[in-house]
Order: C-alpha cells, then sequence, then structure tokens
C-alpha cells in the first residue's frame, strides 16, 4: 500500500513539474497565484484551529511567492502598473504578517480576498490576450 501511495506521489509531482517546464510565462504567474491562494488557505485553516506552527509555515510559503511575483515585476515596461502591483504585493505581504503575528484573522482574510482578485483578473486578461492572438 505504502508503494502504491508513493508511486502516486511521485507521479503527480513530475506531472506538475512537467507543467512547470513547459508553461508560458503567463501560465507560470497565474500557477504563483493559486500557490500563494492555496498555502493561504492552508495557513487560514490551521489558524482556525490555533496550529500556529502550521500557520506559519503556510503563511511563510504564501509570502516568498508574493514576495517572488513582486521581484519579477517589470519597471522599465508599465511601469504605472508595476507601481500598482508592488504596492498591492507589499499590502498583501504586510496583512499576511500583522495577522499572524497579531494573530488577526480578518487581515489574513484581506490578503487571501486580494490574492483572490488578482488571480482571477490575471486570468481574465490571459483569456483576453489569446482571444485577441486568435482574432
Amino acid at each position: 500500500m505504502l508503494l502504491a501511495e508513493l508511486s502516486k506521489a511521485t507521479v503527480q509531482d513530475s506531472y506538475q513539474e512537467s507543467g512547470i517546464f513547459t508553461a508560458s510565462r503567463e501560465e507560470l504567474i497565474f500557477m504563483l497565484y493559486n500557490g500563494a491562494i492555496k498555502f493561504t488557505h492552508q495557513g487560514l485553516q490551521a489558524f482556525e484551529t490555533e496550529d500556529w506552527g502550521k500557520a506559519g509555515w503556510n503563511f511563510v510559503r504564501a509570502q516568498k511567492i508574493v514576495h517572488y511575483l513582486d521581484l519579477c515585476l517589470n519597471f522599465k515596461q508599465g511601469a504605472d502598473l508595476a507601481k500598482k502591483l508592488d504596492s498591492l504585493y507589499q499590502f498583501i505581504l504586510s496583512r499576511l504578517s500583522v495577522g499572524y503575528l497579531e494573530k488577526k484573522r480578518e487581515y489574513i482574510q484581506d490578503a487571501l480576498d486580494l490574492l483572490h482578485t488578482l488571480r482571477d483578473t490575471w486570468q481574465e486578461s490571459m483569456s483576453s490576450m489569446s482571444s485577441t492572438e486568435e482574432a
């Protein structure tokens, strides 16, 4: 049984890895948003049960993803958008940190809501870009 579970996990990891290596830049950003949402959500679940170690670990993982997204901003092209996204990313990072340290669930929820909005907006922009390319 354990071997079967291990093989299944290995196959899933390989599948995910190949998806990452073959994804476009736009798809990678979408995956990063999904990862930040996933870890924030998992941290929030641990937060609810007062499993502070697990909550903190998940919030740090989400913060690393958001920090990476922030580092990837191109201020030479689309400087106005990059500045706005930078401000939003800094707000998310702050909400995750302060929310965890001060045990304020609403701060974590603010970060999660904003991540959902950013991800959904990104997905819409990907859809409109592919529609434009097809025309």
